[in-house]
């Protein structure tokens, strides 16, 4: 074994052991954990609770419909319908507006496609083409029971994020600025050598952690709210109306993990780098939480109907929203690259990458140089 690879070991569990130290990033996550089962519990119901679905599930049929017209206007004369009732009547509600849908699929491309022909400019053909032609591809005939994953959705853009940020702002944003604190810096520079297979131990530990962050919660969802296997297919406009995009639950969860974990690593990196520049821990922490949060910050405080589009866009392609993944889905939104449109999950992750890829090479040379 070369003795570089010994010292890359060494450093790596010197990190973890660092890591495993901080009983308030621990108990923090948990408790975000904990607060986050509670509130899908209100959701979702509880993990054992029945499925009222069950006669709604598959591909939408003549006879199906029937039943839920029927079905929906023996609720609408209940005068104090019980809560299986309601539950029963969302069924209908679904398998109606899947039929609704599915009805006027072919009027709204014709619609996308006459706006394209009338369009004034180059891009804005091809914009309404390209949401025709994904709005062609959507099959929206399976229908059933979507809600496991409506929730694993929703999920890692909140409970999900939550616990991510608190890795990230209490885990990666400060692991250079507490060397500083505590004086290990000195220790840990003195020497030119050794220097980058620190910052490449302080990665691997916190991918890591990132990494093992998104696999739990999402196992811990799934072992508690998942409800049968019908919801793979259905396409996610049951809960993403607007949404162009020909997806089922199943493919957008896959999406949604990977997505989220690749953002998670950026940011990871750029905390990371601010890091190694900044000493002081308190300031690290806010800087952090800024980078993580301030978008929806913005977005929520500042942020009104009179605010213009593209500021609207530009927001999305920020670390701290992006994490929530689902918000690039939910709307057909483009970015113009040369007078083509671009989808703006593309666009984000194309950014994210070119980004990353930068500021890792950045952050070698900073450390190369650093304290020598």
């Amino acid at each position: 074994m070369k003795k570089s690879d010994s010292t890359l070991r060494e450093l790596i569990r010197f990190e973890c052991y660092k890591l495993l130290q901080q009983r308030f990033l621990w108990l923090l996550l948990l408790v975000i954990l904990i607060a986050g089962l509670y509130f899908s519990v209100q959701r979702m119901g509880w993990p054992w609770a029945d499925r009222v679905n069950t006669g709604f599930e598959g591909e939408l049929t003549t006879e199906m419909i029937a039943r839920a017209e029927a079905g929906s206007e023996a609720y609408v004369k209940k005068s104090h319908p019980t809560a299986e009732e309601k539950k029963q009547n969302a069924s209908y509600h679904n398998v109606l507006e899947a039929a609704s849908a599915y009805g006027k699929q072919s009027k709204d491309v014709s619609s996308l496609r006459q706006e394209g022909e009338e369009a004034s400019t180059v891009y804005e053909k091809r914009q309404f083409s390209l949401q025709a032609d994904l709005t062609e591809a959507i099959d929206y005939r399976p229908v059933g029971n979507y809600q496991t994953f409506d929730q694993l959705l929703t999920f890692s853009g909140t409970g999900g994020y939550a616990l991510l940020a608190v890795v990230l702002i209490f885990g990666t944003a400060v692991s250079f600025s507490n060397e500083y604190q505590t004086g290990v810096a000195a220790y840990l520079y003195s020497s030119r050598h050794g220097r980058k297979q620190l910052l490449t131990a302080k990665l691997i530990v916190s991918v890591a952690l990132v990494t093992g962050t998104i696999l739990i919660y999402n196992l811990v969802q799934l072992l508690c709210f998942f409800r049968g296997h019908s919801g793979w297919d259905i396409p996610i406009q049951a809960a993403y109306g607007n949404s162009p995009y020909p997806l089922t639950f199943a493919e957008l969860y896959g999406f949604s993990v990977l997505y989220q974990w690749v953002i998670a690593v950026s940011l990871v990196i750029v905390l990371l780098f601010l890091s190694m520049l900044i000493k002081q821990t308190v300031v690290a922490v806010f800087l952090g939480g800024l980078i993580v949060g301030g978008p929806f910050l913005i977005e929520t405080v500042l942020f009104n109907t009179e605010t213009p589009e593209f500021m609207w866009t530009l927001v999305k392609f920020t670390q701290g929203q992006a994490l929530s993944v689902y918000v690039l889905f939910r709307e057909y939104v483009t970015v113009n690259v040369f007078g083509y449109p671009v989808l703006l999950p593309v666009a984000v992750l194309v950014v994210t990458l070119i980004t990353s890829l930068i500021l890792i090479k950045l952050m070698y040379r900073v450390i190369g140089r650093r304290m020598a």
